[in-house]
């Protein structure tokens, strides 16, 4: 109890001490905080969320699995094989920009060499500072990899949409 009433009135002086601190002092410390904003990004058509174009070369037909919090805002349902999806989008940031996403495709119909259905997922990710990564990877369930079957992305860059390609290895 007497450690808490301790704690309380340094508490109180320190606040008092900062109400009577000089103007000057104060001004100072507020131009320090603002000058480390970040500087301003150029998204482009990625301002209200990612753009992702992914070409599916395979044949099988990819087929959109909607996971909780991979804050996609459109993908379509299904992908043909040798058509490329122009439409997926993301979601914007609450702190400007586009938020990180990952979108999920399932390949049907396709088995790798152990008959375990494949998948495709597009990961893109972006700091403030208008930084940004794309990977893209085919796996099994269990995050297995399977034989055959590969993804590429194309340059990630802040004001342009992200490519993506699936596709399978000659037998």
């Amino acid at each position: 109890m007497i450690k808490r009433v301790a704690l309380a009135v340094i508490s109180v002086a320190a606040g008092a001490l900062a109400l009577a601190a000089p103007a000057s002092f104060a001004a100072a410390a507020q131009a320090s905080t603002t000058s480390s904003a970040a500087p301003a990004v150029d998204w482009g058509p990625n301002h209200d969320g990612w753009h992702v174009h992914l070409t599916n070369d395979t044949r099988f037909v990819a087929q959109n699995i909607s996971v909780p919090f991979d804050n996609v805002f459109h993908a379509p349902a299904q992908i043909q094989p040798g058509a490329t999806a122009r439409d997926i989008r993301g979601v914007k940031s609450a702190f400007g920009g586009p938020a990180n996403m990952h979108v999920t495709y399932k390949l049907s119909g396709s088995q790798d060499s152990s008959g375990i259905p494949v998948e495709v997922i597009v990961y893109v990710r972006s700091d403030a500072f208008g930084g940004v990564s794309a990977t893209c990877k085919v796996q099994r369930p269990l995050k297995l990899q399977p034989k055959g079957y590969h993804c590429s992305v194309g340059p990630a860059v802040s004001n342009k949409p992200i490519t993506a390609r699936v596709y399978t290895s000659a037998p």
